[in-house]
Formats: structure tokens, sequence, C-alpha cells
């Protein structure tokens, strides 16, 4: 009710009734919750003022009454408070907000955890406002409940993992340790884990069965599956329906599709407005952005990740330059939310430093660097400089070969000098229903017994999550995380020796010209470690890596958010802007070739 004493004024019943007059309802609010001068009222005066335009900066007491700030919104509502004044016979502000926060004491926080708390009350504010808004408006018809609890989905995971049983080969053996010490490790107390698995290990499905079995274990109410790319995503949220259903299952990412005539789908679309379903798979881009927005369609989600499993897969995809604020998001996550974490991927990096000191980091599987030893399939080759004409020989020479590089430009010009039978070309230049059905043609040419030619030219979408099993691969120079999760697109099964299962790792022509600078360091990173180590896909290798990539980066906050929301008024719409992991402008384009994008 506080957030909506504007109402009250005669100008905003009037526009009820069809005035053209405005009357900004929310500021009113803001100002009586913030001249009550207590922790709580104070908090507040953000969420109300902010709940139909978004949480403003605070600002400073000299803003003029045009400013789009919290005190710019105060000078313009001082002289309009008798108008509204009629709520005091209906409500007593005294009698319904409490004087303190017994579980939050504000003056043992620091502004950022502030931060966090009163956007999750702004997002608990302006959910329910959105289902009072919408259950008004349908006559209480909608029904949005979607999913089964998280006992129910357990049994179907049980029910599931039966297909493991009876393993036959070496790979399948060292998966179910893996499962195995995931399951054991599921009734921790919750915690921020890691869990360190080589490309091939299995990893998420262990990680989904840990996250189901802790959250139950945890008395918490869902699981969040967070991706690094959107052209992995749907590989994922199709596994995880295959084990739980699709009413259990959110996939929410840029380019998800929700068939309204379909009452599933439609559920779905509704879900992906505040995440209300056991089960979220969505992006870096999509769960960070939220955490650090000021639109109340965007924070509507923030209030159910509270209460989560949060499983960050390849983990060493989050950008170095936001890698400090989103560290410290985890961690308030974790200490204020009762949430726990996984930090998931086959080449963990060194980011205990990014946490605060009193968190420790509990590993999931305990010796991973003997699980490396045991999951070794393959044997990387540096071939070092190779000019076009030689890279295309040496692709013609294999039957079935799969070439990644840094660039669509290079892997456009590689794939056109491959003759033309057998040959495939995938990057983000194409839609993803596309890149989908190139992907499942080329695992049926890879599954085929006759071992038809199957040439793949390809940018670095098919490196992470992606199932593709080749004899032999090429990875023009990159990161070293990069260049190894190419790797686990070789030998994957395990079915033959890793002395001819090779990584051929490379500089093209024009490689350097056409990488980003950010792709230089990690490329010269990379390097560097690469004469250190005869194994760069070593646990050794990998963290030296990554602490000399980090050593060349410096800055692991480029826009200053954790400085910015070291403010006392708080700029909410500022670090909103500021805080991009992509920074291009995109627009979404419909291409009508698919039935779905036509109708």
């Amino acid at each position: 009710m506080m957030h909506d004493i504007g109402k009250y004024a005669d100008l905003f019943q009037a526009r009820l009734n069809g005035s053209k007059i405005t009357f900004e309802h929310s500021s009113a609010g803001a100002y009586e919750l913030f001249s009550m001068k207590t922790t709580p009222s104070i908090l507040l005066s953000y969420c109300a003022a902010g709940h139909h335009g978004g949480l403003p900066d605070g600002g400073a007491m000299d803003d003029h009454a045009d400013m789009p700030t919290l005190c710019g919104k105060f000078k313009r509502q001082k002289p309009r408070i008798h108008e509204y004044q009629k709520y005091k016979a209906d409500i007593d502000l005294h009698q319904i907000l409490p004087k303190e926060l017994p579980d939050f004491d504000v003056r043992c926080r620091d502004t950022f955890t502030i931060s966090l708390f009163i956007r999750m009350i702004f997002s608990s504010l302006v959910d329910a406002d959105y289902l009072d808004t919408e259950n008004f408006m349908s006559s209480g018809t909608v029904n949005r409940r979607c999913g089964e609890s998280l006992e129910s989905l357990d049994e179907k995971l049980s029910y599931y993992l039966k297909r493991f049983d009876h393993p036959t080969k070496d790979i399948h053996h060292i998966r179910n340790d893996v499962l195995n010490k995931c399951l054991a490790c599921s009734n921790e107390k919750r915690n921020i884990f890691r869990l360190t698995v080589p490309t091939g290990g299995g990893k998420t499905i262990s990680s989904l069965a840990f996250a189901l079995r802790h959250a139950i274990a945890n008395d918490m109410q869902r699981i969040i599956y967070v991706i690094p790319y959107t052209s992995i995503i749907t590989q994922t949220v199709a596994t995880f329906q295959d084990v739980f259903g699709k009413r259990n299952v959110l996939g929410h990412y840029s380019t998800a599709s929700y068939n309204d005539s379909n009452e599933e789908m439609s559920n779905l679309r509704q879900t992906a407005e505040n995440w209300d379903i056991p089960i979220v798979v969505t992006t870096n881009v999509q769960f960070f952005e939220s955490l650090f927005a000021a639109k109340p369609s965007r924070c509507r989600k923030l209030h159910n990740i509270a209460n989560s499993v949060i499983v960050f897969d390849e983990v060493q995809m989050l950008p170095t330059n936001y890698l400090s604020p989103c560290a410290r998001t985890i961690a308030e996550l974790y200490a204020n939310y009762h949430c726990s974490a996984v930090l998931c991927t086959a080449t963990q990096p060194s980011i205990e430093d990014c946490f605060p000191r009193k968190i420790a980091i509990h590993d999931v599987y305990p010796d991973a660097k003997k699980l490396f030893e045991k999951l070794k399939r393959v044997t990387y080759k540096n071939d070092g400089f190779l000019h076009n004409e030689e890279i295309k020989e040496h692709l013609n020479k294999e039957s079935q070969v799969l070439c990644i590089v840094n660039s669509r430009k290079t892997a456009r010009e590689l794939y056109e000098s491959l003759g033309t039978e057998g040959r495939y070309y995938l990057s983000t230049y194409m839609y993803p229903a596309h890149i989908q059905r190139v992907l499942n043609h080329i695992r049926l040419q890879l599954q085929d017994e006759k071992k038809p030619s199957c040439k793949v030219v390809s940018t670095c979408l098919v490196e992470a999550g992606v199932d593709m099993d080749f004899p032999t691969v090429y990875r023009e120079y990159a990161g070293l995380d990069s260049m190894i999760q190419a790797g686990g697109r070789c030998n994957r099964e395990g079915k033959s020796d890793p002395d001819v299962s090779v990584v051929h790792i490379f500089e093209s022509e024009n490689m350097r010209k056409r990488l980003r600078s950010e792709m230089t360091q990690s490329m010269e990173a990379a390097l560097n470690v690469i004469s250190m180590y005869d194994d760069i896909s070593s646990p050794e290798a990998i963290h030296a890596y990554f602490n000399l990539l980090y050593r060349i980066r410096g800055n692991l906050d480029k826009k200053d958010i954790l400085e910015k929301l070291n403010n006392i008024s708080i700029p909410f719409a500022t670090v909103a802007k500021d805080f991009k992991l992509i920074e291009s402008s995109t627009k979404s384009v419909l291409i009508p070739l698919e039935d779905e994008a036509i109708q």
C-alpha cells in the first residue's frame, strides 16, 4: 500500500476517470517513507520511487527538481504533499513499518550489501504488483503454477540415472565416479563449491544431480543453471527437459520462444517473467545484468534467486572486466540469501581472491589432478605458424576433422577453400535454429559407421557444451581455456589412444590483426604457459594461465561498479547502465525461414 499512497491525490483519481493531467504518484510514497527517517523507511523509499520507472540514483540534497534522482523526485514532491494526505485516514505508516530490521543491521553492512538488499525488496514489490494487476485484469483466471516439487524431480532424476548403473567402458566408470562424488557431497551445508571436471567427464548431469540433492538437503526452492553462451543453452535445456519434463524447466535467454497456443509453453512464458519454477537455465548476461538492473521488468525475478542452488557452468567464461562485481554478488547471495553456488568447469580460473577472505571454497571432487590424469584422451601439438594453404592441406587430408578459429571471416575463408563434399560451416552469423540443424547433421555423420567425410570449420561457439566427437581437431591460438575446451571435442568417448588423438594448435596468416585486444591478451598469456608446461591441460598449467591473465588484465572491475556502489547515495540507474557484460548495442532480428518464425 505504501508505494501507492500518491493515488489518494485528486489529480490521480481524476486521471482514472479520463483526465490527461499526470500526477507522479510513486514519488509521493517515496517522500513520505523517507521523511520517517528510520532505516526500513529510507530503504523502502528507493523501492516506492522506482516501482514504475525503475530504481533511481540517490543523488544529492542540492539536486534540482527536474533531475531523475531520488533527491530530485523529493524536490518535485515536497510542494504537493498536501494533495494526497487523505491516505492517513486509512494507513498509519508508523504502525505498519518496524523501526529496525532485526536480521539486517545496516550499521554492520557496506553499501554494496545494502544495494542488493534494496533490489531484493524492490523485486518482491514489483512482482507482487504485477501479479496483483494480472489477477485483477483476468478476474483471477490466470494459472501461473508451473512445476513439481523438488522431491518429485528427485524421483525423475533417480529413474534417469539408472541408465548409468552398468558401465561398460572406462570412460563410463570415470563419469560414474564423478557422479557419485557429487551425490556424496550434496548433503553438505550451504557453501560456495568448486567442481573441476575435465571435458567429457559428465559434468553437466553430475552438477545437476548435486544441485538437486543439495537443494533438498538444505530446504532450498530451485536450481538456477547459468551458462555463458546462448548458442549452447538449447542443448542443456533439452537435456534437463528430457530428465524432468518441460513443465519443470525454464530456458530463459534472448532467443527463447514460448508458443502461447500451447498451454504448457504459455505457462513457461509467464514464468520467464519471475522465475517461479523449479529449474531455470539462463545465461551469464541475463543472470548478472538482472542483479545489477534498475528496471522493474528486469528486477522482478530477483527475489526468486534467493534460496536457490546456482550452478555456474564454464565459470571461466565470466568476463574478466566484471569479475570482481560478479564474484562479490555470488558471495552476497551465499551469505545473505540462503544460496549455494557451484563454480563448474574443466578449466577452473583462479578467482578465490575475488571473494571475501572469510569464504572458503569447497571442492566437490577433491582430487582433480588424478581425475585429469584418468581422463587424458588427447595430445596437444603446437604447429606454430601455418599459411592458410597449409591449413587447407591438413584439413583435406583428414576424413573427419574439426577446425576452430577466432574470427568469422577466417572461418568462412577456410570453409570455402575446402572441397564441397562433407564440409560444414558454423558461426554466430547463423540463427539458432540453423545452427542446431547443422549440428544435428554433423552428429549423424560422426555416428555413421561408414565414417563419411565430415570437415567442420567453426568459430568458438562449439567449444563449450556442444557434444561432438572428432578424431582430430585444429584450434587457432586463443586463451588456454579455449584451446583446452576445443580438445574436449576430440576423442570425447576415449575410443582411441591419446597419442593418435591430436589437437593441433596454430597461428594463421591474419590471426593477429583480426584479434580484439582482450583476445590478444588471452593468447599471449596462453603462449607463455605453453612454453613452460608439457601438458597444457594440467591443473597446474591452467592455474598458472589464469594467474598470469589476471595480472595482464589488471582491472577486474572495468567500470568501477564496486566503487560506485561504495556510496551511501546509491546510484542504481547509473550502475544498471554501466554493468553490461556485452557492450555492443544489438537489436533482435526476425528471420522468417522456420515455420515457427513465419507464424
